[in-house]
């Protein structure tokens, strides 16, 4: 059976015509019950996210100017055509990101915090672990993460206090010696990182204001999503043939992968373009679009929220997100309308061409412009399935898919 589902939780109130393929003989509806999905109901500030603007604004401006969808030719655009000044203010707030103040450093960053912080990482992957066998998960996937994929000593808690940095939280590949083994992985988690979403789950007002208690429950999110990302990839190794083994992309060769589960429709990404770029946006998406949502409901689940209070949970947390979310889907929006045949990822990198053209910007505005553009080339499809997660509804069909 053929479902799909259009991606409008995190639009708000826009209608946003993409749909979101989802292949299963059967769909298996979650217990996990939410009251509301309404982000109308976030009252908090947006979160300003200035690339997306520019992405927005850059289809718009192509279209207006003539633009035909010839991925040859230069985009007929000037930098000068953006709405620079605003884009300069959003980068501005964008810029500040999170500092933890000193005040905090015995729950964050002193010395003595990153053998407990390192241990409590470990309890949540473990907890993580434990619910997924729980959900139904194959025993085979999750002896692949405890044997290999993401044994717990591979697990590293760096104590930092500014936000953002150059690298955030995340699984990547193991590298020792030069040697790259893609089974393995290694979870690098910053301090900040979770600072920064347990001032989300404070303003929730649902885990008081306890600062090792916020931290803690933020550590839940935190790790929930890049153990999600673990099981993707243990998935994939696993159902990966023996000639494939060490492969860099190993769902390339896997007989099923998780796109089937929540990930995009391919016309999405473009009918003429290469198809293993597509393959990869599509997975891309898929990959953090699951991850955002298995995060968000695990930590309601683990911290024994009601219906109600898991949806001002996941309200809080995308609803500060909406206007950002507005912006890179009506951009797709716009993109297939005008131009089916054509990838935004190609798009992106045409955009880039404009910052080799003498512009009238100044040199500081051009650059300011050029970070937001590097922001977006190569990242199109992760941005996509941050802003569109997987529906709620369909968490148990996520769990199902692994249980094979």
């Amino acid at each position: 059976m053929n479902r799909k589902f259009v991606a409008v939780a995190v639009s708000g109130g826009m209608v946003l015509a993409i749909t979101f393929g989802l292949q299963r003989q059967e769909v298996v509806q979650s217990e996990l019950t939410i009251a509301s999905l309404n982000l109308d109901e976030y009252v908090g500030e947006q979160t300003p996210v200035p690339e997306f603007l520019l992405l927005q604004q850059a289809v718009e401006l192509a279209h207006k100017h003539g633009f035909e969808g010839n991925f040859s030719t230069i985009l007929p655009i000037n930098l000068t055509d953006f709405d620079v000044e605003t884009m300069v203010n959003e980068k501005e707030v964008a810029d500040r990101g999170v500092v933890i103040p000193e005040k905090l450093a015995e729950v964050y960053f002193d010395d003595q915090v990153q053998a407990e912080m390192e241990q409590l990482i470990m309890q949540k992957r473990a907890a993580f672990l434990e619910i997924a066998m729980e959900k139904g998960v194959s025993e085979r996937y999750l002896e692949e993460i405890e044997k290999t994929t993401l044994p717990a000593e591979r697990i590293h808690y760096y104590p930092e206090r500014n936000y953002p940095l150059p690298l955030m939280t995340n699984v990547h590949t193991l590298e020792q010696e030069g040697v790259i083994d893609y089974r393995k992985l290694q979870l690098d988690v910053y301090a900040s990182n979770i600072y920064k979403i347990a001032l989300e789950l404070e303003e929730s007002g649902l885990f008081g204001d306890d600062p090792y208690q916020l931290r803690d429950v933020a550590t839940d999110y935190v790790v929930f999503h890049e153990m999600t990302h673990v099981l993707q990839h243990a998935y994939h190794e696993v159902r990966t043939p023996p000639l494939a083994a060490n492969a860099s992309r190993p769902w390339l060769y896997s007989d099923k992968t998780i796109v089937e589960i929540g990930g995009s429709d391919s016309s999405l990404w473009g009918r003429a373009s290469d198809p293993l770029m597509t393959a990869v946006n599509m997975m891309e998406m898929a990959q953090e679009s699951q991850a955002e949502t298995i995060a968000v409901l695990l930590t309601a689940e683990e911290q024994g929220l009601t219906a109600e209070q898991t949806s001002l949970l996941w309200i809080n947390h995308f609803g500060r997100l909406k206007e950002a979310a507005n912006r890179i889907n009506q951009a797709f929006v716009e993109m297939n309308t005008w131009y089916p045949e054509l990838s935004m990822g190609v798009f992106v990198h045409q955009l880039g061409h404009l910052f080799e053209i003498e512009s009238g910007l100044s040199l500081e505005q051009n650059q300011m412009l050029k970070s937001l553009w590097q922001q977006l080339d190569g990242k199109v499809a992760m941005h996509m399935g941050y802003m569109n997660p997987l529906p709620p509804e369909q968490v148990g069909v996520f769990w199902q898919f692994f249980g094979e």
